[in-house]
């Protein structure tokens, strides 16, 4: 081997021996060629362009440009690696390694401080100590309990953090960011797997993060958004601050009652559920809620969505508790209300509804048109057209379009109005109901009590009764029986009739034939 004991020491040429070289502290050492075996130095060792076929060990002050080195334990003082290439790294306590432009093969662990600039590396296991990476690329980064890895730029396969991780400046991981314990920063990051947070804490700054996913039950703070590009998860923690959420592709499911004021945005493709049937899962009433995929609700419990939803997109209402929309919603998609779940709208929404749980309409209005199959209560109400095609509908003061009751299904319209009615099942009209075209009777009864209908009452079968409170029609068609208990008043009569009409009430044609 050889021993630099004083001075310094130049090698040039390409040296085969296989010992070690050692420099004293005080010594140095210029190695612009090469040697065959290990380097330990506590002096000042300069490699421009030279190589070491062994490993290195320096406690002093190494500085390789264009250099190759094997394996590299930095045990105390200053390394610096520029231009150069490595298969391992490793840092101690106290100790100071730079890469500059470098390519690492194997795994780099740092326990002092470690940074690394438009670097080529592998994986990063920074044990303690600060490792900060810029505009690098590197494979999996795994950060302990009390160190710091800061990413700005660049990429890695994945991050694994029980301490303080920072990833910024446009950084991508590939893979998973997940965080055992400890702080999570994305500022202009982007993971495409999953973020989750197993414990600590996360954050989203102010220039936004994207995420495949999100799981886990550790809070977030946003104070930018987060877009969820992939959703596939569950999130049972809590979300809080200015920012907002956006899920643009996949499903996500919020477990959580979250607190952040910023915009909820579900684009075309995604999937927002707020709880996962139990009694927690909710957004702030004060976050904007644009929505041109899936809204659902599937609580046990009750819950109430204050603000006006917007958008093309649908919303359902899955549990077993009921959901109450309060807002004057714009949103164009289906509103879905499943069996066993409940509904109450003292709001609006702006398209269909199709309902086989128990809806109730209180003062609200749906845009477009309404199918039943469950237990529909609408008071003081605006509807569009009703189908009722299985359950029971109950109208009071209410208006509405064309209504159509199916076999087996009942429908009572007390006050209000409708623009035609046509039944297979059981159908009553009372309390000064008024339908302005005809009321079709194609199968099943329908009961005509103070109501008033301005076409015909076309009788094509079933029966009908015209009740103690009297009726109007205009005219008066078909075979099917009527029962008159009251009077039956033909306005506008152009009809044949071939029906039996029997009961105590009688019968007025008061215009027409």
């Amino acid at each position: 081997g050889l021993t630099v004991a004083g001075g310094t020491e130049t090698l040039s040429g390409a040296n085969t021996y296989t010992g070690a070289t050692t420099v004293a502290e005080g010594a140095g050492l210029n190695l612009p060629g090469s040697i065959a075996g290990d380097l330990t130095t506590a002096g000042a060792t300069s490699i421009a362009g030279g190589s070491v076929g062994g490993s290195t060990s320096n406690s002093g002050t190494l500085t390789a440009t264009s250099a190759t080195l094997h394996d590299l334990s930095n045990t105390a003082g200053t390394a610096t690696l520029t231009d150069s290439t490595a298969n391992t790294l490793a840092n101690a306590a106290n100790a100071i390694l730079n890469v500059v432009r470098g390519q690492i093969a194997g795994t780099t662990t740092n326990n002092g401080t470690f940074t690394a600039q438009n670097a080529t590396l592998h994986d990063v296991s920074n044990t303690g100590g600060t490792a900060t990476l810029t505009s690098t690329t590197a494979g999996a980064l795994t950060n302990a309990d009390g160190a710091t890895l800061s990413m700005s730029g660049g990429s890695a396969t994945s991050a694994t953090n029980a301490g303080t991780m920072n990833l910024s400046g446009g950084n991508t991981v590939s893979g998973d960011v997940t965080n055992t314990a400890g702080q999570v920063t994305l500022d202009g990051a982007t993971v495409g797997g999953t973020l989750a947070a197993q414990g600590g804490s996360f954050t989203v700054g102010a220039n936004a993060a994207t995420a495949g996913s999100l799981s886990g039950a550790s809070d977030g703070t946003l104070d930018g958004t987060l877009s969820l590009s992939n959703a596939a998860d569950t999130y049972s923690g809590i979300l809080s601050g200015a920012g907002g959420l956006s899920v643009n592709g996949g499903s996500e499911v919020l477990s959580g009652d979250n607190s952040y004021t910023g915009a909820t945005t579900i684009a075309t493709g995604g999937t927002l559920q707020l709880g996962d049937g139990g009694t927690t899962g909710s957004i702030s009433s004060s976050t904007a809620v644009h929505n041109d995929g899936q809204l659902s609700v599937k609580h046990s419990n009750d819950l109430t969505i204050a603000q006006a939803m917007d958008g093309s997109g649908s919303f359902t209402q899955a549990g077993t508790g009921t959901t109450t929309l309060s807002g004057a919603n714009t949103y164009t998609g289906v509103t879905t209300v499943a069996q066993g779940s409940g509904l109450n709208l003292p709001g609006s929404i702006a398209g269909d509804l199709t309902t086989a749980g128990t809806t109730s309409i209180t003062g609200g209005s749906v845009g477009g048109s309404t199918s039943n199959s469950g237990t529909l209560t609408a008071s003081n109400a605006t509807l569009y057209d009703l189908a009722n095609t299985g359950g029971t509908a109950t109208l009071t003061n209410t208006t509405a379009g064309a209504l159509t009751n199916a076999d087996g299904a009942t429908l009572s319209l007390n006050g209000g109005s409708a623009a035609s009615a046509t039944n297979a099942g059981t159908m009553s009209l009372s309390g000064g109901n008024s339908v302005s075209g005809d009321v079709t009777n194609t199968a099943g009864q329908v009961t005509l009590d103070g109501a008033t209908v301005g076409g015909t009452l076309a009788t094509q079968g079933g029966s009908f009764t015209v009740g103690s409170n009297a009726a109007t029609a205009g005219s008066l068609s078909g075979a099917g029986d009527g029962t008159l208990d009251g009077s039956l008043s033909l306005s506008n009569a152009t009809d044949t009739y071939s029906g039996i009409l029997s009961g105590t009430g009688g019968l007025s044609v008061n215009g027409g034939t």
